[in-house]
């Protein structure tokens, strides 16, 4: 699947993917053993105990909306919830993607990493790869990460910006499993909408 970019991502765009294509092969296929204990965002049922369909809660401009989704298994070993007018589809070995089908421009790389993968190396990563972007990496606190359980659950939330949008990477610990997301986000009107969605449908990932 080839997916549009705007000329002005693209050096930036593929800088960071070469380097993520370069160091997320360790965790392409952990080894989960014993109980999982999910946090928050994730529901603690099997996989194939979870509903077909549900609504996800969405953080638009201070009020919570209730979108409709539908369930989605990743051969990554996860599952989650994917809204309409939006495709989660595998993009690399190791990888998945959502993107808005309207809007392609606007996606979310979703990366499984082992449940004991180190994290102040994963931030200082993060950061190199979102120099690449934009200056300054700034990290997101408090109220500027407006999804209240990405606040609660992530690691971290680091945020650059250029001239033609923004660039999310954040990490967060999902049952046995550590997860590296990218949220690619360019300028216009559809970011309103489109990024908190990007940020309900990662709060409902399941980890089996």
């Amino acid at each position: 699947m080839n997916i549009r970019r705007q000329k002005g991502f693209a050096y930036a765009i593929g800088a960071i993917l070469f380097v993520l294509s370069m160091t997320g092969c360790a965790g392409q296929q952990p080894v989960r053993n014993g109980t999982i204990e999910s946090p928050p965002t994730a529901s603690e049922q099997p996989i194939s105990d979870l509903p077909a369909t549900k609504t996800l809660p969405v953080e638009l401009e201070g009020m919570t909306a209730l979108a409709p989704a539908k369930l989605v298994e990743s051969e990554l070993g996860y599952a989650l919830y994917i809204m309409d007018h939006f495709e989660f589809t595998p993009e690399e070995p190791g990888r998945d993607i959502i993107f808005h089908q309207q809007f392609p421009d606007y996606f979310a790389r979703i990366e499984p990493l082992p449940g004991d993968a180190d994290m102040e190396h994963l931030r200082t990563h993060a950061e190199q790869m979102l120099e690449a972007v934009g200056s300054p990496v700034t990290a997101l606190q408090g109220d500027e990460i407006t999804d209240p359980a990405i606040r609660a659950n992530a690691e971290f939330v680091l945020h650059a910006e250029h001239a033609e949008g923004s660039v999310d990477l954040l990490v967060m610990k999902i049952g046995d499993r550590v997860y590296r997301f990218m949220l690619n986000i360019p300028d216009g009107e559809a970011a309103e909408g489109i990024t908190p969605r990007f940020y309900a449908m990662i709060d409902s990932i399941v980890d089996q």
